[in-house]
């Protein structure tokens, strides 16, 4: 079954289609509710300042060695690799599990970043059919290899931070 978002929208922009799903930090044992932005124009998936405070991410437990810089539209910012378990729940009330690298944003408290949602990338993208139809407030992910309820991960050469 497929898992269903809406149309929310955004400062001065037309409204964009959001997926929430519950976000699980594996090495941190945080876990919480996060709407993504389906991004199609960015690799990987993001963690920005309100996931940030949301979960109540505790800095000092990331790997600074896990630290990379992704540049898009709004410049070049730094990221911190982790590993997290999404969790989405489908239309018939099924949970869907996928472990997934996310990038973290490495500073919160940004002015610029602030408001900025958090972005669900090709990375997860990529597994998925997905159905689009803001006047319908139509957003439809629809995972492509499900064994178990569990959405398989795509081949292990993870994508390059790039946006």
């Amino acid at each position: 079954m497929p898992i269903s978002g809406e149309y929310r929208p955004m400062y001065d922009a037309p409204p964009a289609a959001f997926i929430s799903a519950q976000v699980h930090l594996t090495r941190q044992n945080v876990a919480g509710s996060v709407a993504f932005l389906i991004d199609t124009g960015f690799d990987v998936t993001l963690l920005h300042p309100p996931a940030v405070r949301d979960l109540a991410l505790d800095y000092r437990q990331l790997d600074p060695d896990s630290l990379d810089v992704a540049a898009g539209l709004g410049g070049a910012t730094g990221y911190y690799r982790e590993p997290v378990t999404l969790t989405f729940t489908d239309t018939a009330g099924q949970e869907l599990r996928c472990e997934l690298d996310v990038f973290i944003i490495q500073f919160p408290d940004n002015p610029a970043m602030q408001d900025a949602p958090s972005l669900l990338g090709r990375d997860f993208l990529d597994r998925c059919d997905l159905r689009l139809n803001r006047s319908q407030n139509l957003a439809l992910l629809t995972p492509l290899n499900l064994a178990a309820a569990v959405i398989l991960p795509l081949p292990s050469n993870r994508p390059p931070l790039a946006g």
